[in-house]
């Protein structure tokens, strides 16, 4: 059982919204939000994972205060079943990158295999830039690539260490989606780089991976390496799908 509700829901963004927003490039049809879920009330051990302590216990009670009231209005509104990518389970408990170097790891960075996101508006041509911030001790982070509909797409946001963890256990930070770990569980920097970002909701989970490349080749040696790395740290690999890369890419991010 659940310590709470388990509330599931969506909202439709107007199209002016969206593109004055962190979503770039959308069509001139409305936008559907993906389903976001939250546990209400929230379990005690929410703020420590995804370290959202950093900003200051009375932001962070704003903050989690702000999420909550503005997910029960758009329920109100809306309300959806279960998402299929909450799931029963338990998150993989990942080992992440020793000694970590931000600064290696900015730069331009293609995914080739991902678990299914509903918060990436993407299927194919996805990759990112790292933008490394040493003020924020950071990355400025912009994701682009095509929707179904064959629209380029742009997302910009943020992504970053907290004091809580390692410096390879970041927090995703985007505005059109929720806080999420960012862990690296393994990087040589120039080749490849596994990530694995997963929410517990004590017997549910949203589980995402990511294979990054610093090429776009679907079947190059990163899919290879992260394919032994999420094995050997307990992530189910036949969830991955690769990302296509073909000759009508474009790279703007």
């Amino acid at each position: 059982m659940l310590p709470g509700i388990l509330v599931c829901c969506s909202v439709v963004l107007p199209s002016a919204f969206v593109a004055r927003g962190s979503l770039e490039g959308t069509s001139s049809s409305d936008a559907p939000s993906p389903p976001f879920c939250f546990v209400y009330p929230p379990p005690p051990f929410a703020h420590k994972s995804l370290g959202l302590s950093i900003r200051g216990q009375d932001k962070q009670k704003d903050t989690m205060l702000t999420v909550l009231i503005s997910a029960l209005l758009v329920a109100v509104v809306s309300a959806d079943a279960i998402p299929e990518f909450l799931v029963p389970g338990k998150c993989a408990n990942v080992a992440i990158q020793d000694n970590f170097d931000l600064r290696m790891y900015s730069g331009r960075w293609y995914q080739t295999s991902i678990i299914d996101n509903p918060y990436q508006p993407f299927t194919r041509c996805i990759h990112s830039n790292f933008e490394y911030s040493a003020l924020d001790s950071g990355f400025q982070v912009t994701t682009a690539g095509f929707s179904p509909s064959n629209d380029y797409l742009r997302m910009m946001g943020k992504i970053y260490p907290t004091k809580d963890f390692p410096a390879a256990h970041m927090l995703v930070d985007f505005p059109t989606a929720i806080a999420a770990p960012f862990q690296v569980v393994a990087t040589d920097y120039h080749t490849y780089s596994c990530v694995y970002s997963c929410i517990a909701f004590n017997n549910y989970k949203a589980e995402f991976g990511f294979v990054y490349s610093r090429t776009p080749q679907t079947s190059g040696p990163a899919t290879e390496k992260c394919a032994a790395v999420f094995s050997a740290n307990g992530v189910d690999v036949s969830a991955f799908k690769p990302v296509p890369h073909t000759a009508e890419c474009v790279y703007r991010a």
